[in-house]
């Protein structure tokens, strides 16, 4: 379908899934899209390709409209997880809207919105899941936002006859994944992430080049207009299972175990600390950028718990739940059969966390090039 296609525009371009997008549109398909950049700092992933860029910020559209007039296809990538939950509400709310707006003006084929399964979770700690099952999400959260970014995007379809693609993706994993790659790699090099006896629950991964696909196969699918599509792998191993798989990899072992007592006496202080540093940085945020980089020239200690890598950022009830999402949707409707399984997507996240330094050492039969082109 995409020799049907003008321009596509991609918004969160700088970002996680968005920059695996820009990568296969153009080195797959063939096609350079347009990205919509509002920090330029992040684009390093992208730099490299010829790719079109346009400066903006989605919650102020007017200094970037006039030029994403020839985009036909709008994806709306940017996830809006801010820290800041007031920023991240916007972005996956009032920006959108604007962005729908805009779509409506330029009269583009269609409009693809990445939400999340995280709009499932609320109080549920088990059951299975398909896009039949009504979500409730009161909060003003990330998942809040994306679920009312679901009801704003129908509700331009309604009124506008915009054709909308909704994709829910599940725990999306790969190179480059902050929060399933890169933090519990992180996590297992500082040695704060054990075998606490709270991994039970059931992880649903999604290798990222299976997300992309399915955004990829939604272009111009007139089975995915005004459609809600959840994104997984099919697969549900554990959350043991999946932390294991980065301590063997990193390690070349499995988990340590440590019992929640132990969790308990180790993320409670840490936790208090970074309350109490989060209040400094908000008070003296010049004086505490100082002391943090003083802290890093000297080298001095582990200092990763500064980042956030420790006990204390582990939320135990989130690994507890036992959540599965059905993808049986996804495979007749839209006819798409997910490529990766977990093990295969891992295998290639653990040649990437080589790579990157993550694993040190590797048998010679399983060493990746350090100049390998997939991750420069």
């Amino acid at each position: 379908m995409l020799n049907q296609v003008n321009k596509i525009l991609i918004m969160g371009a700088s970002g996680f899934v968005g920059g695996r997008l820009v990568e296969k549109l153009i080195l797959e398909h063939n096609h350079t899209p347009k990205c919509l950049i509002r920090d330029f700092g992040k684009l390093s992933r992208i730099a490299r390709f010829p790719v079109e860029t346009v400066y903006g910020d989605i919650l102020e559209p007017n200094g970037f409209a006039d030029s994403i007039k020839e985009c036909d296809i709008y994806v709306y990538s940017a996830h809006g997880k801010d820290k800041n939950i007031d920023i991240s509400w916007k972005v996956n709310t009032v920006g959108l809207e604007n962005m729908l707006k805009l779509a409506v003006k330029n009269n583009a084929k269609q409009f693809i919105f990445l939400s999340t399964t995280a709009i499932y979770e609320g109080d549920s700690d088990k059951g299975e899941f398909d896009e039949s099952v009504v979500p409730v999400c009161p909060n003003k959260d990330y998942a809040g936002g994306k679920l009312e970014g679901e009801r704003i995007c129908f509700e331009y379809s309604k009124k506008y006859n915009l054709p909308v693609t909704i994709l829910r993706p599940t725990i999306i994993f790969g190179p480059f994944a902050p929060s399933f790659t890169i933090y519990p790699a992180e996590l297992v090099m500082s040695g704060a992430l054990k075998d606490y006896g709270c991994f039970g629950g059931i992880c649903n991964p999604v290798y990222i080049d299976d997300v992309v696909n399915i955004i990829i196969h939604c272009i111009l699918n007139e089975k995915a207009f005004n459609e809600i599509f959840i994104v997984s792998s099919g697969d549900t191993p554990s959350w043991k299972e999946f932390f294991n798989a980065f301590a063997v990899s990193i390690t070349g072992k499995p988990l340590e175990k440590s019992g929640q007592a132990n969790f308990r006496i180790k993320s409670m202080p840490l936790f208090l600390l970074k309350r109490f540093l989060k209040m400094i940085v908000q008070i003296a945020p010049d004086f505490a950028k100082s002391v943090y980089g003083f802290i890093k020239s000297k080298g001095s200690g582990n200092w990763s718990w500064v980042k956030g890598q420790d006990a204390s950022t582990i939320n135990m009830n989130f690994y507890k739940k036992e959540l599965v999402f059905k993808i049986d949707k996804l495979r007749t409707k839209l006819e798409y059969e997910p490529i990766y399984s977990f093990n295969e997507g891992f295998k290639i996240t653990a040649e990437w966390l080589e790579h990157q330094g993550y694993i040190k050492k590797i048998d010679n039969d399983h060493k990746s090039n350090i100049d390998d082109p997939r991750w420069r």
